[in-house]
């Protein structure tokens, strides 16, 4: 190991130790996307970064570039946070739910979560292209979830018990697909996200740091569980034979030879990035940011209905790897997940911290307008439950939550909400300030 990849692996460590130390002092919430991003890197990419070093089927030579684009995008977006913003007085106001129409929402949305259960009969549902138009259907479950949860105490208690009703059937579809058909991380991850933090700002309040402290142990438990996730769908989800009892898994093993185990069959979400930024990097392929869009294209113009052609043409296509399927499976090995580090670097190159800048200054304007605004609140929490998929997986995770939320939705949402007239005048939280999400 060179001195630069000590020196880059010591900085990634440090920026994450620095973090989790806060974490527990209660300087920065647990629910924050500071505090989110930097678990998903410690739970999720620290034993990926060992497997890098110590399995032949990586080089190491691949390695500085990744870690330099982990540490640059992980700092920009704690900057981004950060960075100190201001709701002033304004006659256009700001956009808020509508007390007397949002439960009207809530139960469409609740409806429409349910419809997805209907389908989930066979692998075909779960991961062929009728999964992204159910996968629509579930976000509007998971937003009637998240809308009920933040309404329960605000609305009316002429209504209450309604509000209540749709946040216990707007929970169990998603439940639901999350351990029974997918045995789906982000899911549950999701469920148990919405349920500590509104706990915890909630009926909870008064032990909150009990709430979070929990919160943050269940992020460890699970991401020691995952290392078992193939036996565990293998057991509870695709019902094959032969295999183990969910209770005779050997969970301790499973997550040691994740880590230390010299061969490997299939790519990985932190390999298959650094694979693939190396390849991008040595070819000068890059796509100028057509992923972010061909993304949007393949979400939300499902071919069945616009046709094959139609789609086909609207795609941005580059003679690179992000249009070249074949090439693509063969340096992963047919692993899909490519982290979203790699997106923003087939975009940007060594600015790849630029999109998490942005979003890093996107979510904390979201969260300055939620103290005043439940529409923002639902939308910043939202988006909190997509942070370690936009990591580990795709940045399309949290594009296309956005995405659906103010342009495939806006018109129903529109109807929905009012501009609510601001007058305060209220700075976002801070690294040192920010202690509820």
């Amino acid at each position: 190991m060179t001195l630069l990849h000590i020196l880059l692996l010591a900085i990634l460590i440090f920026v994450n130790a620095r973090i989790i130390y806060l974490i527990l002092l209660s300087k920065i919430s647990v629910f924050s996307p500071i505090s989110l991003f930097c678990l998903t890197v410690v739970t999720q990419m620290f034993p990926q970064i060992i497997v890098l070093y110590t399995n032949r089927f990586y080089n190491v030579e691949i390695i500085p570039l990744m870690l330099f684009v982990m540490i640059s995008s992980q700092v920009a977006f704690n900057y981004g946070f950060n960075t100190r913003s201001t709701i002033s007085k304004s006659s256009l106001g700001i956009k808020d739910f509508s007390l007397k129409r949002v439960h009207y929402l809530i139960v469409f949305f609740t409806i429409a979560g349910l419809i997805p259960m209907f389908f989930y009969q066979s692998l075909t549902t779960v991961y062929g292209g009728v999964n992204v138009i159910l996968g629509i259907f579930r976000s509007l479950g998971t937003f009637g979830f998240i809308i009920s949860l933040i309404h329960l105490e605000k609305y009316p208690k002429i209504h209450r018990k309604l509000i209540l009703l749709c946040t216990i059937v707007s929970g169990i579809p998603l439940f639901f697909f999350a351990y029974f058909v997918k045995g789906s991380r982000e899911g549950l991850f999701a469920l148990a996200l919405f349920i500590a933090l509104f706990l915890s700002t909630g009926i909870l309040r008064k032990y909150s740091r009990m709430v979070s402290i929990s919160f943050f142990l269940v992020f460890l438990l699970g991401s020691f569980v995952a290392g078992s996730i193939t036996d565990i769908r293998r057991t509870n989800n695709y019902k094959e034979e032969g295999a183990s009892d969910i209770t005779q898994i050997e969970y301790l093993s499973n997550f040691v030879n994740s880590i230390v185990s010299k061969d490997i069959t299939n790519g990985m979400d932190l390999g298959n990035g650094a694979i693939l930024i190396d390849h991008v990097s040595a070819n000068s392929t890059y796509d100028y940011g057509a992923g972010f869009w061909n993304g949007f294209i393949y979400n939300y113009f499902p071919s069945r209905y616009f046709g094959d052609d139609f789609k086909n043409a609207v795609y941005i296509k580059f003679s690179n790897i992000s249009s070249n399927e074949a090439l693509e499976k063969r340096l992963t090995r047919g692993i899909s997940t490519r982290t979203g580090f790699f997106d923003a670097f087939r975009s940007f190159s060594v600015f790849a911290f630029i999109p998490f800048l942005f979003f890093g200054i996107l979510l904390n304007s979201f969260q300055s307008k939620s103290k005043l605004s439940m529409f923002y609140l639902f939308v910043y929490v939202s988006c909190l439950a997509v942070i370690p998929n936009m990591l580990t997986h795709s940045f399309q995770y949290l594009l296309g939550r956005l995405e659906l939320i103010f342009i495939i939705l806006f018109p129903i949402l529109y109807f929905f909400t009012h501009q609510k007239k601001r007058n305060v005048k209220m700075k976002a939280s801070t690294l040192h300030t920010s202690r509820q999400a």
